[in-house]
């Protein structure tokens, strides 16, 4: 029965004739090399997983008494790498999580983009009213940052309105296959796209800065069909099938990927010097002690990552905003570059721009709290959990 299913999930095509899965062969049936040499350059990432896994593996303590099952599988494993052969499996969650991800996909591209929308609000709704997913750490947030501003009672409709936003976005990005510029021409989102490509034309490639407002995916959507080539550093998932899936769709409307690990600086510096703008979310809290900015009421453990780039690369920061106004219309704001001093000390340099960026952005989530994302899993203003001084 399973391998049925599976066979009429990878039998699946999208109106284009493309694949659903990434590559000829449904994405279960790949192993997890295989997956990521897809996902990776693989001169630039040099077969890191086999390293990490072997590296992981050889710091087991083999002396230990190991159930007789668990000393067949380390072994069977330390062969497979010796031998330098794919791992020909994938986790059965990983498995259910993929195939699920893939059947709401076709559902909601199946059906028009206000009934998808309609789908993606009940589905919201049960995530709030029901399960309340972070519904108290998101409200308890929006308290610390606003105080008495809001009465209890605004504070849950914001919280509502980001959780409902957030699902809009995801529906938005499992149907990047069907998007196109004409459907979005009548929206001041496209006005904006052309704006930016003057700049681009102007004064060459830039690093754009996106808070966690308004549908991310779909302005690098539009900035990729606009012509502008678009690069966007994107962290690894634990589960390869939903993350290759989730590239590919990035990858079908020109967006490329690059990954945040050790290759990230040389990708980029790469990809700015070949004519491509560095798309990237400078709002995400950072596990390592980075210069503290203030943001949001108080001084928040950000990533260096924007200013790091633009210092390394010599290119400007473009701040931008997006907005949703209701269901289905978005908006975006842009601001004044900010451009890199280096005469400036660079850990000054670096604070200075990352300053200035994200009090631009306080101002307008001030303004419009409900665009912003409060159900984040690791909030800005926690402190970090490694101690270990950025470089």
């Amino acid at each position: 029965m399973f391998k049925h299913v599976c066979r009429t999930f990878g039998s699946m095509r999208w109106k284009d004739g493309s694949s659903v899965f990434c590559g000829n062969r449904p994405l279960m049936y790949q192993s997890r090399r295989s997956i990521l040499l897809q996902n990776y350059n693989v001169e630039d990432n040099n077969y890191q997983f086999e390293r990490e896994e072997r590296y992981r593996l050889k710091n087991v303590n083999i002396t230990q008494k190991l159930p007789r099952e668990e000393r067949w599988q380390y072994r069977r494993k330390m062969t497979f790498l010796q031998n330098n052969i794919k791992f020909p499996y994938h986790r059965p969650k990983h498995i259910l999580e993929y195939y699920s991800t893939v059947a709401l996909m076709r559902l909601l591209n199946m059906i028009p983009l206000r009934a998808a929308l309609c789908l993606g609000c009940s589905i919201a709704f049960v995530l709030f009213h029901v399960f309340r997913f972070r519904v108290t750490k998101s409200i308890g947030r929006i308290e610390a940052v606003f105080g008495d501003r809001y009465s209890p009672q605004q504070r849950k409709n914001i919280a509502w309105l980001s959780l409902r936003n957030s699902v809009f976005n995801i529906v938005e990005m499992f149907r990047l296959r069907q998007f196109t510029l004409r459907k979005i021409m009548h929206q001041p989102l496209y006005s904006a796209g052309e704006e930016v490509l003057k700049f681009y034309r102007h004064n060459g490639p830039f690093i754009l800065a996106v808070p966690h407002t308004g549908s991310w995916e779909l302005g690098s959507a539009v900035l990729a069909l606009s012509g502008i080539p678009c690069v966007v550093i994107v962290k690894r998932q634990k589960n390869l099938l939903t993350d290759a899936l989730l590239n590919q769709l990035r990858r079908h409307v020109g967006v490329e990927i690059i990954y945040n690990d050790s290759s990230a600086l040389k990708r980029v510096i790469q990809s700015t010097k070949q004519g491509k703008v560095l798309l990237i979310l400078p709002d995400n809290h950072s596990r390592t002690e980075s210069p503290k900015v203030e943001f949001l009421g108080g001084k928040a453990n950000l990533g260096v990552g924007a200013a790091f780039f633009a210092r390394k690369t010599g290119r400007p920061i473009y701040p931008i905003v997006l907005f949703r106004h209701g269901w289905n219309r978005h908006d975006c704001k842009l601001f004044d570059p900010i451009y890199p001093d280096q005469h400036l000390d660079k850990d000054a340099d670096t604070q200075r721009m990352m300053q200035q960026l994200m009090t631009v952005f306080d101002k307008e989530i001030r303004q419009h709290p409900e665009q912003y994302f409060w159900y984040n899993k690791r909030w800005v203003l926690d402190p970090a959990w490694n101690t270990r001084r950025w470089k």
